[in-house]
C-alpha cells in the first residue's frame, strides 16, 4: 500500500507546478505557441496557492510561458523538469521565490530576467546557465548544490552583476564576464 501510495505522489508531484501570487488570482501562462498547451488539466487557486496541473509530467517549462506574468509571486518547478527555456519568467516583477528541484539540467536565456528574486538555489543537476539568466533581477545570493561529477558552466553575462555565491565546486566554470 506505501508503494502505492508513493508512485502517485510522485505521479501529483511531477505532474503540477505551484505558485502563489500576489492578488490570489490565477496566473494565466502564455498558451498560444506552446505545443503542449491542450495538456494543462487545471489551474486552480486555493488558499492562496496555485496549482497548474498537466496531462503528463512537466519536462520544461517553455519559452516565455510566464512572460510578463506580473502576478506571479512564488514558483516550486517539479524534479521532472528539464529544462526551463528562454524568457520563461521574463518579466515577472513580483517574483521573488522560486524553488528549482533536483534534476532541472538547463536554466535558459533571460529565463529569470526583471523578477524580483534575491535569492536562489541551483541543484546539483543544473549544469548550464545561460546568458543573462539573471540579469536585471535583485539576486544577491545564489547557493550552489555541489554537483556530483560533470561540470557546471555560467555563461557570460548569466548574472550580470557581483552577488554572494556560496557552494562552489571544482566542477564550477564561470566566464570571465558572467558578473558583468
Amino acid at each position: 500500500m506505501d508503494n502505492v501510495k508513493e508512485r502517485l505522489n510522485k505521479i501529483a508531484q511531477e505532474h503540477q507546478l505551484i505558485y502563489t501570487t500576489t492578488d490570489n488570482a490565477i496566473v494565466f501562462p502564455n498558451i498560444a505557441s506552446w505545443e503542449l498547451s491542450n495538456k494543462i488539466t487545471c489551474n486552480v487557486i486555493y488558499n492562496g496557492v496555485g496549482r497548474m496541473i498537466f496531462e503528463e509530467p512537466i519536462t520544461n517549462i517553455p519559452e516565455s510561458f510566464f512572460l510578463g506574468c506580473e502576478n506571479l509571486k512564488s514558483v516550486i518547478i517539479p524534479s521532472s523538469c528539464r529544462v526551463i527555456h528562454n524568457f520563461a519568467f521574463f518579466t515577472c516583477k513580483n517574483l521573488e521565490k522560486v524553488t528549482l528541484n533536483t534534476g532541472l539540467r538547463v536554466i535558459g536565456d533571460n529565463a529569470f530576467s526583471r523578477t524580483a528574486i534575491k535569492r536562489i538555489e541551483i541543484p546539483s543537476t543544473c549544469l548550464f546557465v545561460c546568458h543573462h539568466a539573471f540579469d536585471e533581477s535583485q539576486l544577491h545570493y545564489m547557493r550552489l548544490k555541489s554537483p556530483t561529477s560533470s561540470y557546471r558552466y555560467f555563461a557570460e553575462h548569466s548574472i550580470n552583476k557581483e552577488i554572494k555565491v556560496y557552494g562552489v565546486s571544482k566542477f564550477d566554470e564561470f566566464n570571465p564576464h558572467t558578473f558583468g
